[in-house]
């Protein structure tokens, strides 16, 4: 009777670690796709990010070129509060407003900013 404990003892013992190792490798899984997900939101936000920054360093050569450029200043301005850079946003829009201070879009944009959205 004993020998009979024994092995459905030790068949419990396998079931609970084919079971426990089952789970394991689903936690694992589970964990690996949840990471490579964030990976790949990642990568899309730093190209997003990249184009950006280099949005940003041809409209600086633009106005480098044209200090008058109003838009180009708004654009400057919009561009750097999308890569969360408020203050530098609020320079480029007081420059664009400088040169037009009707510019309703310009208008739009201070409001926002100043909100600090």
């Amino acid at each position: 009777m004993k020998g009979k404990f024994k092995k459905i003892n030790n068949s419990l013992g396998l079931i609970f670690f084919c079971l426990l190792t089952f789970m394991i490798i689903i936690a694992i899984t589970l964990a690996s796709l949840d990471l490579y997900k964030n990976i790949k939101i990642n990568q899309k936000f730093s190209f997003q990010r990249r184009e950006l920054v280099e949005k940003v360093k041809y409209w600086q050569e633009i106005i480098a070129s044209y200090k008058g450029y109003r838009d180009g200043y708004f654009q400057l301005a919009v561009l750097e509060y999308q890569l969360k850079n408020p203050e530098k946003a609020k320079f480029y829009l007081q420059k664009s407003l400088s040169i037009d201070p009707n510019f309703e879009k310009g208008r739009e944009l201070e409001k926002i900013l100043s909100r600090g959205n």
